[in-house]
């Protein structure tokens, strides 16, 4: 969503946020931080969520606009967009959660952020105990201006409170690049499960829907896999350098999902222990193959239908010559294969009936 320029210029222009109890019909609404209070720690709780899930507004959603009225620069005198979004935002999160009973007491914030090209949202959803004991200031009847410092401390308790995290950067219909010319929202939902997809009551709240779905990103890490496995041959063990994609197919059924943060599991699953500056080169030869499918920050639980196909068996000898045929060719004796542990193999084929026995001038291309 953003280069490394624009994540190392990233800053708060305003903040605000509002509790939201299960107990409660209605938010308490606060009023806004100026300035905004310990950015440096809610710039980082913006990075991290910059590691999360695609997803795409539905269409004919109106956050959008919700969001481009937070963002835009206030007309003197009028009505200032960003208080009126981020009311209007903890009204609908009551309103779409209800029905969720793992929904707690907490506050959700609202930030509207700069880099050095762009402007962005962001919304975090924080869960605690003890959010209704914040400390909060009211003057003249104004709404309540909660003391950062007691939010900070309650904060820092509990690393977990941060359940929900979303960074919205709206497209922009003018831009030469085709990516900024489409909305981006990006999600980390850790009450859902290990791979932080967003629960079903947080996808009606921000009326999205997956960028990709479970197929296609099992499709798309299976191919990542398979061409870094290619490309890194020497440093692979025999067996997964010589049947590629057998071993990944093993693999992915093994598991049940991929986690983007901790994509060792994946290759120690696939190839065991790759040590040193092999494990290095495979991992950012890896990380690059994810990049040019767009699923780089993508976790989620495999879709094992989208697995290839067993429809035939492949074998490469050094020698230049190939064969395929179906598992079932093996099963039934037709082909029968002994492999031995150096790497080679004695290959018997038996046939009821050769239906050619002919020259030609030209193989197909046998690539191992």
């Amino acid at each position: 969503m953003l280069s490394a320029d624009e994540i190392d210029t990233l800053s708060i222009d305003r903040m605000i946020f509002h509790v939201v109890r299960p107990d409660s019909p209605d938010p308490l609404f606060l009023a806004e931080a100026v300035p905004p209070q310990f950015p440096e720690f809610f710039v980082k709780r913006v990075r991290d969520t910059l590691r999360g899930a695609s997803y795409d507004f539905s269409d004919g959603s109106g956050i959008p606009t919700l969001v481009a009225s937070a963002l835009a620069k206030p007309e003197p005198g009028g009505v200032d967009g960003f208080l009126e979004t981020s009311r209007s935002l903890a009204r609908r999160f009551k309103d779409k959660v209800k029905g969720d009973n793992r929904m707690a007491a907490g506050a959700l914030m609202l930030l509207a952020m700069r880099t050095s090209e762009t402007t962005l949202a962001a919304l975090i959803k924080f869960d605690h105990h003890a959010v209704i004991t914040y400390s909060l200031e009211a003057k003249d009847g104004a709404d309540p201006k909660p003391l950062m410092e007691s939010v900070m401390q309650n904060f820092s308790q509990d690393r977990k409170a941060m359940q929900k995290s979303v960074v919205i950067r709206l497209g922009d219909p003018t831009h030469t690049d085709p990516d900024r010319r489409r909305h981006r929202v990006l999600v980390i939902d850790r009450s859902s499960s290990r791979y932080r997809d967003a629960t079903q009551h947080f996808e009606n709240f921000l009326d999205i829907r997956r960028t990709f779905a479970k197929e296609d990103l099992t499709g798309k890490l299976f191919a990542a896999a398979k061409a870094t496995i290619e490309k890194h041959k020497e440093l692979m063990p025999l067996e997964v350098a010589r049947a590629p994609t057998r071993c990944l197919r093993e693999t992915f059924e093994r598991l049940n999902g991929f986690d983007s943060d901790n994509p060792e599991e994946l290759w120690g699953a696939i190839a065991g222990g790759i040590d040193g500056l092999g494990r290095d080169a495979v991992l950012k030869t890896f990380g690059r193959e994810l990049a040019n499918r767009a699923i780089a920050t993508e976790s989620f639980e495999f879709d094992r239908k989208a697995l290839p196909k067993r429809e035939y068996k492949r074998l490469v000898a050094k020698e230049g010559f190939a064969l395929w045929f179906r598992e079932e060719h093996e099963k039934d004796g037709i082909v029968n294969v002994v492999r031995a542990d150096n790497g080679s193999a004695t290959i018997t084929l038996k046939t009821t009936k050769l239906v050619q026995d002919d020259e030609t001038e030209t193989l197909p291309k046998v690539t191992g």
